[in-house]
């Protein structure tokens, strides 16, 4: 590797944790990365767990594996439309409320394991998770200062990552090690159970959003 490509890393690398110092000093950014973190962290957990949770805890096929998955990916589509209706004052409230939703709906999945209720909940997961980041990208563009806003979006995207694999390495270490418990409910559950929890945690240290204006 040529000394000019080392250097283009290490000014990427530079740039990417200047932008994660502004997000921790700026409060309303601080506040917005907890949600953020936390919402692809749910993401995460269905990446971790859904293939167990189709077929050991629901006793579903591979077939209804890939129903879950596209009912995903339609109700993202969904959310991505409805964002677009959204007022943009109500921005701050509508991200905590899709936060709190993707929580919910983990919890759901893990107490009430019907395949039905799973396409159900899974339409309803895709559509906030999809708000959620619209969203949290959207305050992120109207919060950073001109001259830090691209680093500072680049910050928010390693926080995508880092909570898309916090969720799928932790709950999936989790699930398995539940697994070979005698529990009431299996390991799938435990691990979607401890994501909603973790979630649900997240959104309430993120209600210092509810206080953030456009600087």
């Amino acid at each position: 590797m040529g000394r000019g490509a080392r250097h283009s890393e290490l000014q990427l690398f530079r740039d990417l944790l200047e932008g994660v110092r502004y997000i921790v000093r700026h409060p309303a950014l601080r506040s917005l990365s907890y949600g953020l973190v936390v919402s692809m962290f749910g993401g995460g957990v269905l990446f971790a767990v859904g293939i167990g949770y189709v077929h050991q805890t629901l006793g579903g096929s591979d077939a209804a594996f890939g129903w879950l998955a596209a009912l995903w990916g339609a109700g993202m589509a969904l959310g991505l439309g409805a964002v677009r209706l959204l007022p943009g004052g109500g921005r701050p409230r509508e991200f905590l409320a899709a936060v709190v939703a993707c929580g919910l709906v983990l919890g759901l999945m893990a107490m009430a394991p019907v395949l039905w209720m799973a396409f159900v909940a899974a339409v309803v997961f895709g559509m906030a998770f999809a708000v959620a980041i619209v969203l949290a990208l959207t305050m992120a563009q109207e919060q950073a200062d001109n001259r830090v806003r691209g680093r500072v979006m680049g910050g928010v995207q390693m926080l995508f990552r880092a909570g898309l694999g916090l969720g799928a390495l932790g709950i999936g270490w989790l699930a398995h090690a539940a697994g070979e418990l005698s529990l009431p409910v299996d390991g799938n559950q435990v691990g979607l159970l401890a994501g909603a929890v973790l979630i649900l945690l997240g959104a309430a240290a993120a209600g210092g959003v509810l206080r953030q204006r456009p600087s």
